[in-house]
């Protein structure tokens, strides 16, 4: 969370956006939500993931993000699926494929046909990429916080726990 003290931590990174938004309004008044959507992106990017300046809006990582923003809200609006109102769906299966065979000129050709949940299929696929993209951003945090560290620093990452050895320990 961004109190007082953490705003101090981040006041070089706010005025290098502040700067840029100034310069991209003069440059492109018209423009003015992208310039904001932009500086307000590059700022939370660099706090949360030490990302690096987004020049434009057209980044891999913020069209991620804004694509999940996206789908968020649309899911998330009352009655965008018909599962809130019948809960029992969700033990409808994902996906059910049966085979079609079909003989033509003595050779068979095979056509698979999915059918079922669509929703929820669409939404463990969206999960699975949503989950990579922010894992993604993570573990190139950690990595950078890894090799900047010291050995006891990485152990602390890790998860590890050294202790002394005491007289007990050494025999």
């Amino acid at each position: 969370m961004l109190t007082k003290a953490m705003v101090r931590d981040y006041h070089p990174t706010f005025c290098k956006e502040a700067l840029l938004l100034a310069f991209s309004i003069l440059e492109n008044p018209k423009a003015l939500e992208k310039h904001i959507e932009r500086a307000s992106a590059s700022a939370t990017m660099t706090i949360l993931y030490d990302y690096p300046t987004l020049e434009d809006e057209h980044d891999k990582a913020l069209t991620e993000i804004h694509g999940f923003v996206d789908r968020m809200s649309a899911a998330s609006a009352p009655g965008a699926h018909l599962v809130e109102l019948m809960p029992w769906m969700l033990h409808i299966p994902e996906r059910y494929t049966f085979m079609l065979f079909i003989c033509l000129n003595r050779l068979s050709r095979l056509n698979a046909v999915t059918r079922f949940a669509r929703w929820k299929r669409e939404g463990l696929e969206h999960h699975r990429q949503d989950t990579a993209m922010f894992n993604r951003l993570l573990n190139t945090v950690y990595r950078d916080l890894v090799s900047e560290a010291t050995f006891a620093e990485r152990a602390f990452l890790n998860g590890r726990h050294f202790r002394q050895k005491g007289p007990k320990d050494r025999a």
